[in-house]
């Protein structure tokens, strides 16, 4: 996360939100965290990272730029926290959000601002769409 800029001005909404499959391992995030957890990660970005709340999902810098750390809905018998590190955030469920990750993934290769490429892998575009209209 640290080597992915996201320019405010191109996202419509202002925020972004990191889907987290609990079913798997999220190997980016556990190769760079240092102990520090998701906000570790998003300081080493911008050091004005905060939680919005404590024990919450939402971090927010300075300029109000948003990153919400969401999952889907999972059984009742799935009452575990999901976090990376003591006082860290803490996932969210989002209702419906399931099929979103078993969406067809998209795997794209981007140029990161030190010139290295990164490869992002992201839902379906036009899955992502249906979300976002069944959302509003």
């Amino acid at each position: 996360m640290a080597a992915v800029q996201f320019a405010k001005e191109l996202l419509a909404s202002g925020d972004v939100d990191l889907l987290y499959d609990p079913r798997k391992k999220l190997s980016l995030i556990s190769k760079r965290m240092d102990n520090n957890g998701l906000m570790g990660l998003l300081r080493k970005a911008d050091k004005t990272f905060e939680p919005m709340k404590k024990n919450g999902f939402r971090a927010v810098n300075d300029e109000g730029f948003m990153v919400d750390l969401i999952i889907p809905e999972r059984e009742m018998w799935h009452n575990e926290i999901v976090q990376f590190a003591k006082d860290d955030l803490r996932t969210a469920e989002v209702p419906s959000l399931k099929w979103l990750c078993n969406a067809p993934v998209e795997e794209v290769i981007v140029i990161a601002a030190n010139g290295m490429p990164i490869r992002l892998r992201v839902p379906d575009p036009r899955a992502f769409m249906v979300h976002k209209a069944w959302l509003s």
